[in-house]
């Protein structure tokens, strides 16, 4: 971050590398990052399980469909595919012939 114009920068107190107090923290840094996984194919259309922590952590089924080149939430809000149960493996969904 660049000085405003108007910020005093004889203001500022020198702080030892790492040390200095930031107004971005871990949770700005990473509240709308997403993240992608279980991709599963039906045809030319591409399925996959998107998280998204900018919507309370849940985990949506997103198509990408191949003729109308579109992207669509097969989940709507406020559903879920998580389950702590597919954390040992396996898949949340499956596909076959567009359902």
């Amino acid at each position: 971050m660049f000085p405003k114009e108007t910020e005093d920068i004889s203001m500022k107190t020198p702080a030892a590398f790492g040390t200095w107090k930031s107004e971005i923290d871990i949770a700005k840094l990473t509240s709308h990052a997403r993240r992608f996984g279980q991709i599963q194919t039906d045809g030319q259309d591409i399925y996959w399980t998107e998280w998204r922590p900018a919507n309370s952590g849940r985990i949506v089924i997103v198509k990408k469909e191949f003729q109308s080149n579109q992207t669509i939430d097969v989940i709507p809000p406020p559903y879920s595919v998580g389950s702590r149960i597919y954390g040992y493996g396996g898949s949340s969904f499956c596909v076959h012939a567009g359902t």
